[in-house]
């Protein structure tokens, strides 16, 4: 009896879990009945021919209208999904916080959670309230936009508002082992708060900047880049080159000497550079901004903490890709620097 009280059980996470109500209360009338038999020939029956269920719940939170789906599955698929999730180890969770004028948080959310990662959108004040804690997460992503509009300078107010209200949790956040990314205006934020590049300790007098374009315009374009030996965690066995998109102002990477240039090059904390498809050196539009060295994207000396002005979330399925069809495109470029955020955050935190 207890062995069939433990299968019913199980049954039931996944029906609760996975299907719709009117399946869920078929099932629950057959036991209180006292027909357990009975429950179990109807699930053996929905096993065979499928019953609806939602596959993009947790892509969505049920948040963003249009790109829900109702497939049918088979219920011995689901059950398999279900018993493994509960031997699963942790859940991955990804904070991507956001203040006025961030505009690529929704997309960032999706690309963790097509990973396997659960990911939370939180507003700056939250934290400054204390009404959430950055502990509470493995993964931290400044995502892009005009954070407050780009007053002052692209990104300059949210890396103030982190480095006078946050720096004691993202302290403990770093040392905890735990991992940060900034894309784009995410980028601009680290490298003005001092998360970036770091040499000696988090939130370091600024050394390196992202300037306005040589262009002297807003640059809209696809680039490639050469993905450097580094210690970073973000594109670990990333083959070179990969393809992205950029969409930037103030993207031009700029160090403050020319010591600091030679140390991030002596350190390996160039992660991506600006390429060609061919690996040559690349001029203006390869290298969209005139950035030094044709510096795309850094880390810190650990590898955990990684900025880049491209945008990988631009590129996490195959159709986003401007010649998709044409080329024959089989792997989002983008997808694998959110896959090895996850991978290293469910191995070692």
């Amino acid at each position: 009896m207890v062995d069939l009280l433990q299968v019913l059980s199980a049954f039931w996470f996944v029906l609760s879990d996975f299907c719709i109500r009117p399946i869920r209360a078929i099932f629950v009338i057959c036991v209180i009945c006292g027909c357990p038999v009975r429950a179990l020939a109807f699930l053996a029956t929905l096993a065979v021919i499928g019953f609806p269920i939602d596959d993009c719940r947790l892509a969505t939170g049920g948040r963003r209208a249009g790109i829900i789906a109702v497939p049918s599955r088979p219920l011995l698929r689901c059950l398999t999904d279900g018993l493994c999730r509960l031997s699963s180890p942790p859940v991955v969770k990804a904070c991507i916080l956001f203040a006025a004028g961030t505009n690529c948080d929704q997309e960032s959310a999706y690309a963790f959670e097509l990973v396997g990662a659960v990911s939370e959108v939180v507003h700056v004040n939250r934290f400054r309230s204390g009404e959430r804690k950055l502990s509470d997460f493995h993964i931290l992503l400044v995502p892009g936009g005009f954070s407050y509009g780009d007053y002052i300078a692209s990104g300059r107010i949210f890396a103030n508002e982190l480095k006078h209200f946050l720096r004691d949790q993202i302290e403990q956040f770093i040392a905890a082992g735990k991992l940060v990314l900034g894309i784009c205006n995410g980028f601009q934020v680290l490298v003005k708060c001092g998360l970036l590049p770091a040499f000696d300790q988090p939130f370091e007098p600024q050394t390196v900047t992202l300037d306005t374009n040589d262009s002297g315009r807003y640059e809209d374009r696809w680039v490639y880049l050469a993905v450097e030996d580094s210690p970073g965690i973000f594109t670990r066995n990333i083959e070179s080159p990969i393809y992205l998109p950029v969409a930037h102002a103030e993207g031009k990477f700029l160090a403050g000497s020319a010591q600091v240039l030679n140390h991030l090059n002596e350190s390996r904390q160039v992660c991506l550079r600006y390429s060609t498809l061919s690996g040559e050196p690349p001029t203006f539009p390869s290298n969209p901004n005139g950035s030094e060295d044709n510096i795309a994207g850094i880390c810190d000396p650990t590898g955990r903490i990684f900025g880049l002005m491209p945008h990988p979330e631009r590129f996490i399925r195959r159709e986003q890709h401007p010649r998709w069809h044409r080329e024959q495109v089989a792997t989002p470029h983008g997808i694998a620097i959110f896959q090895n955020a996850v991978e290293y955050a469910r191995k070692n935190l």
